[in-house]
């Protein structure tokens, strides 16, 4: 009988599979399969995805094929983006002491619970990470010996290390159920996936006990927990149930030769890659954003395609539904040709550069084109040096021709179950794009932002959303999450009102009521008024018109209250100081880009500047323009951009 983890919805048995509530668009030996609302289910029964297994180990079958090919990874180097890759590795290990791991302590481990803060045991931890994947890279690309040892000693540390897990995740309590060198989460499960990995790459030019001992901590810290107990990310429309899951399903690929358990955890593994897909809208996009999107769809891929090749191309995740391919286009419409992207939520700021190795992975099984690749290659890419993802740019590398995109996308993309919506224009040769968010205040990594916008005009970030503030333990606790400007709607282009902000739960929401699109300009507008407690405010609408062809953006915020004498705080927030003009309007003036912002004369204008670490841990700053009303019972409240 098959275990049934979605239960909400009816399941039915046919011929060999269990499908739930379903419509039935076809039935066949390899899989069942159903459509509800264009979103495909796949409930394939364990006997099944037993017995494919065993198939394919008779008849034998190839994992990651391109990481045993040596005599091409030699070759990498020798091309345009490969030699970069390999001198930005080269010039680490020459210039670093490799031979010595940072320390890590007890004090390390208790410091995120004593303080909240994760930096100093996070940045010994990824430190440790790029040392070892770095020499790993090395030698696959000179084939040196002199690295084996030095890779052996790294590993036998991490074998070492207390846990896999980062402290923000677990609690080091004596009386947890789970103890944290058993807790199963985004770091332990990622590095029992990099680890296993390594094994397959080059495990036979490893100490054999090295390699025993190694398996064994994958299999006492991620896998037989992972078996034991269930998770509360295994169901989350988010990114974790895709990392944790996919890790975990890719490190039992690469260990297990059993094909009963195998087959168990699989099956487990699938249930929670569907979670993460339906974690999408219909049109691809996440409330999570850009970054996440990343960080949770490579994983979801690098275990797909694991799975296939373990299956012999019976099971591909990847190929069976439409919609993952919409959201592989999602780049083309978040990220702008500066490599400037809509940013809410928790998306980080700045420049997003795509993944080439993810690319290069979804232009051959999905045909989706038009991705930038800038800046795409390095391994270097963050902070956190993941192996599975260095490992794959290192290997498209080779395959990159441009880095630009060869077209780039414009039009109107309204994402109607996300309430997002994307403007993006090219008129006489100059780029500019327009963004709007609806939803609700309790998203995926939330920010409290309903009615909040982002103008890009000729690669500048005008009026821009902050991004990401430093992780601590206090931004994760919802009681303390809205006091850092970053999640606070004080950080965001949207109105104080009476002296409250926008507040946190799935309660307060914004609606956008129309999307209209016009020769030259699209009109937005949205209702706003739940986003607030204000029991005084009975109706807060906005409107944007934005005539792109005429370089104008028009906001509008009709306010209807219960009382009078009430009062009304207009916020922006720009990357750039505006100079206040005549106490009615702000100039902004960016590398060239002049911007200026006209209205109504209101009780008073100033500019604040504000000061934050963001997650990257640089100090950045940036600009909140207060405009403040005093109006009675009804207003609107207008505001001219012109570019």
């Amino acid at each position: 009988m098959v275990k049934s983890y979605s239960i909400q919805y009816e399941t039915v048995y046919i011929n060999g599979f269990y499908i739930r509530d379903f419509k039935l668009k076809s039935c066949s030996c390899a899989a069942a399969f159903c459509l509800i609302k264009e979103r495909i289910i796949y409930m394939f029964e364990m006997d099944y995805v037993k017995n494919v297994l065993k198939q394919s180990t008779c008849k034998g079958h190839m994992l990651f094929p391109e990481i045993k090919d040596k005599k091409s990874i030699i070759q990498i180097k020798k091309s345009k983006f490969g030699a970069k890759i390999y001198e930005e590795v080269k010039d680490f290990i020459t210039k670093s002491a490799i031979e010595n791991s940072p320390q890590i302590t007890y004090k390390m481990y208790k410091e995120f619970e004593l303080t909240g803060d994760r930096s100093v045991f996070e940045k010994a931890y990824f430190e440790r990470r790029k040392q070892l994947f770095s020499l790993v890279i090395i030698y696959l690309l000179e084939r040196d010996k002199k690295y084996v040892s030095m890779i052996e000693e790294k590993l036998w540390q991490w074998c070492d290390l207390y846990s896999w897990e980062l402290p923000a995740h677990f609690s080091m309590n004596a009386e947890n159920e789970i103890p944290p060198d058993e807790t199963v989460a985004l770091f332990a499960a990622e590095s029992a996936f990099f680890f296993a990995e390594i094994i397959y790459c080059i495990g036979d030019e490893l100490d054999k006990f090295l390699v025993h001992r190694l398996k064994k901590e994958i299999l006492r810290r991620v896998i037989d927990p992972y078996e034991k107990n269930s998770y509360w990310w295994e169901n989350s429309r988010m990114n974790w149930s895709s990392v944790c899951a996919g890790s975990v399903g890719a490190a039992a690929i690469y260990i297990l030769e059993d094909e009963e358990r195998l087959s168990q955890i699989l099956y487990r593994v699938i249930n929670s890659m569907e979670c993460f897909i339906d974690g999408f809208d219909e049109k691809g996009v996440t409330a999570e954003g850009l970054y996440y999107w990343g960080y949770g769809l490579s994983f979801y891929v690098y275990f797909s395609e694991l799975l296939r090749e373990r299956t012999n191309n019976e099971i591909s995740l990847l190929t069976f539904s439409s919609k993952v391919k919409r959201i592989a286009e999602l780049p083309q419409i978040l990220q702008f040709p500066s490599g400037s992207f809509v940013n809410f939520s928790d998306s980080g700021s700045g420049k997003w550069f795509g993944d080439c190795g993810l690319f290069k992975i979804l232009e051959k099984e999905l045909k989706v084109d038009g991705y930038d690749y800038t800046n795409s290659y390095s391994v270097y890419f963050d902070n956190t040096y993941r192996w599975a993802v260095m490992i794959r740019r290192l290997l498209a590398s080779a395959a990159i021709e441009e880095e630009k995109a060869e077209c780039i996308k414009t039009g109107n993309y309204y994402f109607e179950k996300m309430a997002w919506v994307v403007d993006r224009r090219n008129v006489h040769g100059k780029f500019s794009a327009f963004a709007v968010k609806g939803g609700n205040n309790d998203e995926p990594h939330n920010h409290n932002d309903l009615g909040h916008f982002i103008f890009h005009c000729e690669g500048e970030e005008i009026f821009i959303d902050i991004g990401s503030p430093k992780y601590e333990k206090e931004y994760f606790i919802n009681d303390k999450r809205y006091q850092y400007i970053a999640a606070s709607s004080r950080g965001h282009s949207v109105p104080v009102i009476n002296d409250k902000y926008e507040k946190f739960g799935k309660n307060y929401a914004a609606r956008i009521t129309s999307v209209e699109e016009m020769p030259g300009s699209t009109k937005i507008a949205l209702d706003i008024t739940n986003a607030y407690s204000n029991s005084e405010l009975e109706q807060f609408n906005r409107k944007f018109l934005w005539s792109y062809k005429n370089n104008t953006l028009r906001i509008e915020d009709k306010f209807l209250f219960s009382t009078i004498n009430n009062k009304v705080e207009e916020c922006f927030i720009t990357k750039t100081k505006p100079e206040v003009k005549d106490g009615c309007s702000i100039k902004i003036i960016q590398n060239g880009i002049e911007v200026c912002m006209i209205f109504e004369r209101p009780s008073s204008c100033r500019v604040e500047e504000i000061m934050f670490i963001d997650i990257n841990l640089k100090q950045r700053v940036v600009y909140r323009t207060s405009i403040v009303y005093e109006i009675a019972d009804k207003s609107k409240l207008t505001f001219n951009i012109k570019f």
